[in-house]
C-alpha cells in the first residue's frame, strides 16, 4: 500500500473576484467532503449495527458467564489458599486484582466543595488543596496516603478505597493460537 501524499493547495488572493473564487470553491469542496463524511459515518454506523446484531448473543453469554463466576469466586474464597489472588486453570486464569487506591467522601452527602475547606483549615492539610475554588488534590492525597492517618482522615472526612476487580485471562497459548489462526 503505497502512502499518498497531499499537498495544500492555495493561492494568493489580490481581488474581490479572486476572493469569491476561493469562497465558492471552499463552499464546493466543504459540501462535498461533508456528503462524503456523513456516507462513510453511515457505513460504519451500518457495520457497528450489523456486528453488534451479529454478536449480542454471544456477548451477553459471555457478560453472564463472567458474572456466575465472579459470584462463584466471591461465594468460595477458599478456592484461592495463602492469600492467593488467582488460581490456574487449564485455559485460563481466575481471580482478582487490587485496583489502585482513590480518595473517597467518608460521607455520602459531604461535598469536596466542604471537604476542600475543611482541609485547608488543617494544619496538615492545606498541601492538598488548590484554590479559586479550593480543589482537593487526590492524586497528591493518594501519593501520601501512608503519612495520613486514619484520625486525620476522619478529621477531613476522606477515606482511602481500594477496590479489586474480576478477571478471567485466557492462557497464553490459547490468545496466541487464535491471533494466529485470526491473521
Amino acid at each position: 500500500m503505497s502512502k499518498r501524499k497531499t499537498k495544500a493547495l492555495f493561492s494568493v488572493i489580490s481581488t474581490e473576484e479572486g476572493l469569491a473564487a476561493a469562497a465558492n470553491r471552499y463552499v464546493e469542496l466543504s459540501l462535498d467532503f461533508a456528503g462524503r463524511k456523513a456516507a462513510h459515518d453511515k457505513r460504519i454506523a451500518e457495520l457497528n449495527a450489523a456486528f453488534d446484531a451479529e454478536t449480542s448473543d454471544q456477548v451477553s453469554e459471555i457478560n453472564g458467564l463472567i458474572n456466575s463466576a465472579q459470584l462463584y469466586c466471591e461465594s468460595h474464597r477458599e478456592l484461592f489458599p495463602d492469600d492467593q489472588r488467582s488460581r490456574e486453570f487449564r485455559n485460563a486464569r481466575v481471580g482478582f486484582r487490587w485496583n489502585p487506591y482513590k480518595v473517597e467522601k467518608r460521607l455520602t452527602k459531604d461535598t469536596w466543595d466542604a471537604i476542600g475547606e475543611r482541609l485547608s483549615e488543617l494544619p496538615w492539610g492545606e498541601q492538598y488543596v488548590t484554590y479559586k475554588p479550593p480543589v482537593v488534590n487526590k492524586d497528591l492525597l493518594r501519593d501520601h496516603q501512608a503519612e495520613i492517618t486514619e484520625q486525620q482522615q476522619r478529621q477531613a472526612g476522606i477515606e482511602f478505597v481500594k477496590g479489586e476487580t474480576f478477571y478471567i485471562d485466557p492462557a497464553f497459548d490459547t490468545v496466541a493460537r487464535v491471533a494466529k489462526e485470526a491473521a
